[in-house]
């Protein structure tokens, strides 16, 4: 593999990445420079929330024979996997490197790389509910929702039978208002009547009293001739 080729292997990430992209200048034991590429790319989960807390290296070392062959690939601790972790990690990009050989690989192994760190790293085990913890949050809101309902039920049927007093107490006073106002009338005539049979024994009395019984010593004659307002004589 030319210089070129390798330097044009590389060149996306001295592009796209240049913050997650570290070249490494590489030198062999009588201090001289190394003609294939040797980088760093910074590998960081797909879940943004996760990209500040987890993060591993992929050291890359190409051969010269490349792509014939498969590059030198190790992965490097960063932060937020465990030891285990970055061991099956390496295990992982060492098999599907061994796959590829042949084409370009690189690109491809970082996002199979940035898959892995998203779903396999000790951060988001941390932050990431329990499945214990999810069930019982599930539960909780559940549980929550159901007395919910049961409340607003319990509501409803407080206001149907406040609404159900308020009628009822309603009807029983238009009823004691009718009452009494038929008590009241009756009451009033019973009075009228009183008061008629009042006056009819004044005017009977007071005509009792005007009216005067004369006594004879002798029995009274009228005369048949004369008229009925005439004089009689004793």
């Amino acid at each position: 593999m030319t210089v070129a080729a390798n330097e044009q292997a590389a060149q996306p990430y001295n592009e796209d990445s240049m913050d997650d992209f570290t070249d490494v200048e590489a030198k062999t034991a009588w201090n001289i420079k190394q003609d294939t590429p040797e980088f760093v790319v910074q590998i960081r989960p797909t879940d943004d929330e996760l990209k500040v807390h987890v993060w591993v290296g992929l050291h890359v070392r190409f051969s010269k024979t490349y792509p014939r062959t498969a590059p030198q690939l190790i992965v490097e601790s960063g932060r937020g996997l465990s030891d285990a972790q970055i061991n099956e990690a390496q295990l992982m990009i060492k098999q599907q490197a061994a796959t590829m050989v042949g084409g370009e690989m690189v690109y491809e192994l970082s996002l199979l790389l940035s898959d892995f760190v998203t779903q396999h790293n000790s951060a988001a085990q941390a932050a990431r509910p329990s499945f214990y913890e999810q069930m019982v949050e599930r539960q909780q809101a559940g549980a929550q929702a159901v007395r919910e309902r049961e409340h607003a039920e319990w509501q409803r049927m407080q206001q149907a039978d406040m609404k159900e007093q308020a009628d009822l107490q309603q009807r029983i006073r238009a009823e004691l208002e009718r009452k009494q106002h038929e008590l009241h009338s009756d009451a009033q005539r019973q009075q009228h009547l009183s008061e008629i049979a009042d006056a009819v024994h004044s005017v009977a009395g007071r005509w009792a009293e005007a009216i005067q019984l004369l006594a004879f010593d002798k029995p009274i004659f009228m005369d048949p001739q004369s008229p009925r307002n005439g004089w009689f004589t004793t």
